[in-house]
């Protein structure tokens, strides 16, 4: 701890106090100069002799005194602003190289920043919910399909549904299976949902068609979401004798009734069916699926308001119509593995015995006359080995990730290979500049630079213009974004909304991309550009550019590479 308490105070002493560090040394400089003549005259050389000899066996001060800045502890944050001011003034003398150089960076930068935000948004970005490594998926599968009448899915996750497939699987469940997992003490909480679809909406203004989505009571709590105004749908609102509630989403509350807190208690209409507003959801919260975003959320139990036809059906407490997906909070201590083996074993009673006892609780005949059909006594044989599966909600709720995942991943490798095309042409510009610029780099070698400083100095100002690029990209990259998504979605009023936003990991994949592309178009000039045959440099004639050309023409073959 003290030895680097001590680095950190030298580092802040050679920073914030360098006039003072360097009168210091060349006091001690001038202390072993004086020391060392006297010693010379004491064994009787004259005093100009002396002197001559003391600096002779110093090594040169100007010598010693770069040797001891370079050795100092922070050395190379001096240095580094000597390079990027040195930088900066090269880049001036050069406005069309630099302008066109900036340029190109930032189309490139800026297409693959723009890209990466909507791989972040739509393929990478967590669930916009309390800790999601803890809320799990559950998805049912079998050696042969169940017995059932009906099953709709939205694309929550990939079902395996087609006819004669083998060990079918998909996430709907139906609401007496739901039920008796949300009332059993396997996981912490559980709940369910799913799409209304379009409602006619009427309650502020012009009538207008929006999106809606069916939750259980235990929605929110179990996502661990908050309300942004009002409160959010719970377990008491989810009963068949509950007032008809519901929960906008926090844009269209902004949209339609101008985010005033007015609007809650306010009654609206959906389908022509009052329904009272409860609360607002979380701003950074849309709907649980990725790409499935809704305007507002309904308790399950107002399903049968509902002009949709999972409402006038009227199946919510049918065993034979799978409509729900059920997510559930794990307990803390709890292993996955023994939760999981908890609700198959609940899942597979249900399947062997869930329509018998719906013929034991209901009438048959006026069952079998809402369904048209009669209801087998087993939707499964054991033989058929019907289980549930666990898995995380972030990889197993796929949404539209799986439509644009393919696209994007190959968007994302057009735009590295322009970003490529790019740093290739910017590298055949600064190995001709390095050609022009031969005699001041052959200066700084016979005044003592050192061909590593001078690899240096060019690799810092290959640097700056790709952050300046990087920078400008960025600006581009927002706008870029959002014409894609506003291209993709624009003439698709059921596309979904997805929102790239520049965060941190996107910046810091900008960061990272400037300064390889800084790296991959400066290292060739930076050292074929030092590697000079001096002599015919600093007579600056033809045989200086040819040497130049000889000198980088190694290098170049990077740039054939690219």
């Amino acid at each position: 701890m003290e030895r680097w308490f001590h680095k950190l105070s030298s580092w802040l002493r050679v920073f914030f106090y360098r006039k003072q560090v360097d009168q210091a040394l060349d006091d001690e400089l001038a202390f072993h100069l004086e020391a060392k003549t006297d010693e010379n005259i004491a064994k009787g050389m004259s005093p100009e002799e002396a002197r001559r000899a003391a600096r002779i066996d110093l090594g040169g001060l100007d010598q010693v005194r770069e040797q001891v800045r370079s050795a100092r502890t922070g050395a190379w944050l001096q240095t580094l602003g000597q390079d990027v001011r040195f930088g900066l003034r090269m880049l001036r003398k050069s406005p069309g190289f630099t302008a066109v150089a900036i340029l190109t960076l930032a189309l490139g930068i800026g297409a693959n920043t723009a890209i990466f935000s909507l791989v972040e948004t739509v393929l990478l970005r967590s669930l916009p919910i309390a800790t999601p490594s803890q809320v799990v998926l559950l998805k049912w599968t079998a050696r042969r399909s169940p017995g059932i009448n009906g099953y709709a899915s939205w694309g929550d996750c990939i079902d395996n549904l087609r006819p004669g497939a083998k060990n079918p699987s998909g996430c709907a469940f139906s609401e007496p299976v739901f039920r008796k997992i949300e009332q059993s003490d396997i996981f912490s909480s559980a709940a369910a949902y799913s799409t209304v679809g379009q409602v006619n909406f009427l309650g502020n203004g012009t009538p207008s068609v929006i999106w809606g989505q069916y939750v259980s009571g235990g929605f929110f709590h179990t996502l661990g979401l908050k309300g942004a105004a009002g409160r959010l749908i719970d377990s008491s609102d989810d009963r068949p004798t509950s007032a008809a509630v519901v929960v906008l989403n926090y844009g269209f509350w902004q949209s339609a009734f101008g985010g005033s807190r007015d609007a809650i208690g306010r009654t609206i209409r959906l389908d022509n069916m009052p329904f009272t507003i409860i609360g607002v959801a979380d701003k950074d919260f849309m709907g649980l699926t990725p790409g499935n975003d809704f305007d507002v959320w309904i308790p399950l139990a107002d399903a049968h308001l509902m002009s949709s036809p999972m409402a006038w059906r009227n199946r919510q407490n049918d065993v034979t119509f799978w409509w729900l997906t059920i997510v559930a909070r794990l307990k803390p201590p709890e292993p996955l593995s023994r939760a999981q083996a908890a609700v198959s074993n609940l899942f597979l009673d249900e399947m062997l015995h869930g329509s018998v006892r719906m013929f034991a609780d209901n009438n048959e005949a006026a069952v079998q006359r809402n369904l048209g059909e009669p209801i087998p006594k087993a939707l499964s044989t054991a033989a058929d080995n019907p289980t549930v599966l666990l898995l995380p909600a972030q990889s197993g709720l796929s949404g539209d990730r799986v439509i644009y995942a393919d696209p994007l991943y190959a968007l994302m490798v057009a735009v590295g290979i322009i970003l490529l095309i790019g740093c290739a042409n910017l590298a055949g510009l600064m190995l001709a500049r390095s050609a022009a610029r031969q005699r001041e780099v052959a200066v700084r070698l016979v005044l003592g630079a050192t061909r590593r400083r001078i690899v240096r100095q060019l690799m810092t100002e290959s640097l700056m213009l790709s952050v300046i690029g990087a920078m400008l990209g960025v600006l581009l990259a927002i706008w870029g974004a959002r014409l894609i998504v506003s291209f993709t979605t624009g003439n698709h009023p059921g596309a979904p909304a997805f929102a790239p936003t520049l965060d941190l990991r996107v910046f810091a994949f900008t960061l990272v991309i400037s300064l390889l592309a800084g790296i991959l178009f400066g290292i060739a000039p930076a050292f074929g550009g030092s590697r000079l045959d001096l002599t015919p440099a600093l007579k600056g004639n033809e045989g200086a550019s040819t040497s130049g050309v000889r000198a980088v023409s190694r290098w170049l073959r990077a740039g054939d590479g690219l």
